[in-house]
C-alpha cells in the first residue's frame, strides 16, 4: 500500500465477518510508501516489525484501545514527526522506534508500566510521561540521549522517577491538566 493507510476495525472474507484485534508480525514490513498509519479501536496488539522499515511514514495515530507495541513495531520509520502513546498502552517493545530519528519528543501514556531496550534509541528534544508512577526499564530505552534531556513528569511523581529512571536528571514536574503548561506543546 501507499499513501494513508486506515486499518478497518472489520473485514469480509468468504462471507464471514472477521474483527481486526491485532497487526500482525512483519505485516507492513518495508511498505516504504505508507505516509500515514491510522490503526482502529478494535487493535489491541501491534506485532514485532509490524511498520518495520516504512521509512516514507510520517504521521501515525495510535487509538486509545491499543495495549502493546511489540518489538521493532516501527524500527527505521525514520521519517515519523510525532508519537503519542495512548493512555491505554500497557508495554513498550525492544527497538519499537528505533532510528526513527525526525522525532523530536515523544509523550508516553499514563498506563505505560514497562519501556524495553533501546525503544527510543535516538536522541529526543525531550520526553513527556503521563504516568504518576515511573515506568520500569528493561535494559536502556533510551539509549542515546542525553541525560539533560527535559522529562515531564506530573506533579508528585519526581521521587518516582528520581529512582528508576537514574540516567536522567532533568525531571520537570508538570501539571498537564493546565492548557498553558510547557510540556502541553510536547503532547
Amino acid at each position: 500500500p501507499t499513501g494513508e493507510l486506515v486499518i478497518p476495525e472489520t473485514v469480509i472474507h468468504d462471507g464471514v465477518l472477521y474483527k481486526i484485534e491485532s497487526i500482525g508480525r512483519n505485516a507492513f514490513f518495508y511498505c516504504d510508501g505508507l505516509t500515514g498509519v491510522v490503526i482502529p479501536n478494535s487493535v489491541f496488539s501491534i506485532g514485532n516489525q509490524a511498520f518495520c522499515h516504512c521509512e516514507g511514514l510520517t504521521s501515525l495515530t495510535l487509538n486509545e484501545s491499543l495495549e502493546i507495541i511489540g518489538d521493532s513495531s516501527f524500527f527505521y520509520c525514520n521519517h515519523l514527526q510525532s508519537l503519542v502513546i495512548p493512555n491505554s498502552v500497557t508495554e513498550i517493545g525492544r527497538w519499537a522506534f528505533g532510528y526513527c530519528d525526525a522525532l523530536p519528543s515523544v509523550t508516553i501514556g499514563s498506563s505505560v508500566s514497562l519501556i524495553k531496550q533501546n525503544a527510543f534509541p535516538t536522541p529526543l528534544q525531550s520526553v513527556v510521561s503521563l504516568n504518576h508512577e515511573a515506568p520500569l526499564w528493561s535494559g536502556s530505552p533510551f539509549q542515546w540521549n542525553s541525560t539533560s534531556t527535559p522529562i515531564y513528569i506530573p506533579i508528585g511523581s519526581l521521587a518516582s522517577y528520581q529512582s528508576r529512571w537514574t540516567r536522567f536528571y532533568l525531571f520537570i514536574e508538570t501539571d498537564f491538566s493546565q492548557p498553558d503548561s510547557a510540556a502541553n506543546e510536547c503532547i
